[in-house]
């Protein structure tokens, strides 16, 4: 039975500060913001305070809640920019849809940047891309192979490194929620970054949630779309990846020539008769054929409700390091843990 919207909504945890502005009472058509939430930015512009949009249109009807709105020359840029967000229905998810046209006279350059400052008491983890030294001529992490990697463990103030996967998150695990913000390939892979700042601000330690999309080079008056998803899975107390509108979470032990998994499914949309194929892949050629594949079904998700999986995975004749990888209906995931098997 599909939960109802009211269901859906009474589940929620605020997992922002709350938002504030201030107008100065000697410039009183100047308002200044906290700048926290979830914002569209471009990189590199100082304009920030110049991103006025005007709504043009909403809509609250059975397919669930929109608005529209669009503002010329944002950021003090050549540029007009449209903003289409809605959030479905019986859904756990955002969708935004982001276009960018050129106003100019001449080809303009955009980098499009998403910037926020979740609650403090979670925990940021990125999928990070080995073998890259640098992107947009910025130093970026060093890891041994593809990983997962959580923001904790990091000690510099400043964290900056190849996306692997085109989402970050960030996971409260005592209230079982994980947020993520989840971009098309296309946009992030290759050349984009994942960055985060932590420190004090006014007293209060933050840390920053944000992607830096590729740059892109847009030609007078042409346009450019891009599409960005908030996704919220609650009954996650962990993340390791993400497959279409699931959020996947693992935990496995390895016992003499057999792998055991107990894997937890959340959804952000309500979804049934669903196939599942999992199996195991060299670290060395993520993109191979999988190893030992195990067929599972699902019978359906449910938003806000995990689905429990435990499935064994032999190995005997297994040797390296290897993921854990497969589809679900037809759509590929794979998980960035390594799995040495001897």
């Amino acid at each position: 039975m599909k939960p109802t919207t009211k269901e859906i909504k009474s589940k929620r945890k605020e997992i922002y500060y709350a938002y504030s502005t201030t107008v100065s009472p000697l410039l009183p058509k100047t308002v200044f913001s906290n700048k926290n939430g979830y914002k569209l930015w471009l990189w590199g512009e100082k304009n920030i305070p110049n991103c006025d949009l005007k709504v043009t249109r909403t809509i609250d009807d059975e397919h669930g809640l929109s608005v529209a709105m669009d503002g010329r020359y944002y950021m003090s840029q050549p540029f007009m920019i449209t903003r289409d967000i809605s959030l479905p229905h019986d859904a756990a998810v955002v969708n935004i849809q982001t276009t960018m046209l050129n106003v100019s006279e001449k080809t303009e350059k955009i980098t499009l940047w998403i910037n926020s400052v979740p609650d403090e008491v979670g925990q940021t983890i990125y999928p990070v891309k080995s073998g890259i030294k640098y992107v947009q001529r910025r130093s970026v992490k060093q890891v041994r192979s593809d990983m997962l990697v959580k923001q904790s463990t990091q000690t510099a103030s400043n964290f900056f490194a190849a996306p692997a996967q085109p989402w970050i998150a960030r996971i409260f695990p005592q209230q079982k929620l994980v947020m993520a913000y989840v971009a098309e390939q296309k946009n992030i892979i290759p050349g984009g970054i994942f960055y985060t700042w932590h420190g004090f601000k006014a007293g209060k330690k933050i840390t920053s949630l944000e992607m830096i999309f590729a740059p892109l080079k847009i030609k007078s008056r042409q346009s450019v779309q891009f599409k960005t998803r908030i996704m919220i899975f609650k009954g996650l107390n962990n993340l390791k990846t993400i497959c279409g509108d699931v959020g996947i979470d693992y935990t496995m032990t390895v016992t003499g020539d057999e792998i055991k998994v107990k894997m937890l499914l959340n959804s952000v949309t309500y979804q049934t008769k669903l196939k599942m194929s999992v199996g195991l892949v060299p670290t060395v050629n993520s993109q191979a054929s999988l190893l030992n594949e195990q067929q599972l079904p699902i019978a359906k998700l449910i938003p806000g409700e995990n689905s429990s999986l435990e499935f064994t995975l032999p190995v005997k004749k297994l040797n390296g390091d290897y993921y854990l990888a497969g589809e679900i209906n037809d759509r590929k995931f794979l998980i960035l843990e390594t799995i040495t098997l001897k």
